[in-house]
């Protein structure tokens, strides 16, 4: 199973193992972000007062593409407002790593940051949705994505 199965698919999965294993759910087939609920306000607001300027302009450009994948040079060029360099593209990285960090250290799965190696990064759906769902907070508000 991956993580961006829809219900219906892992429902699917979820029935072909009870058939084909005799009832024994195959825990290992399914992610721990894939029947997650949505992320508490209280984490959301402590990953959001802990970001950097750049880290959420970062944050905010994933918003934005609402689970779509972005290149890491159309993200450098967009956070350094300049075509990007090996510099950039450098400091890049380390944002993604100190992002993903700060996300761990206020609960939240830092794979819900998903990184392709040739499509770049995108924010999982339940992070999306749970921004959304919580867009009217003060704290989130200052994303500056709404």
């Amino acid at each position: 199973m991956s993580s961006s199965m829809s219900l219906s698919k892992v429902r699917e999965v979820l029935a072909n193992s009870i058939r084909d294993e005799g009832f024994t759910l195959k825990y290992s087939q399914i992610s721990s972000t894939e029947f997650s609920d949505h992320i508490p306000i209280q984490s959301l607001t402590a990953l959001v007062s802990n970001l950097s300027g750049k880290e959420k302009v970062f944050f905010n450009i994933l918003y934005r593409k609402k689970g779509e994948f972005i290149s890491r040079m159309d993200l450098s060029k967009l956070i350094w407002e300049k075509d990007p360099n090996n510099s950039t593209l450098a400091q890049l990285s380390q944002i993604v790593g100190r992002v993903k960090r700060k996300m761990q250290s206020t609960g939240i799965d830092s794979s819900l940051i998903k990184t392709h190696w040739k499509k770049g990064y995108a924010l999982h759906s339940s992070l999306y949705e749970s921004i959304e769902m919580h867009k009217d907070d003060r704290t989130i508000q200052k994303l500056a994505v709404l």
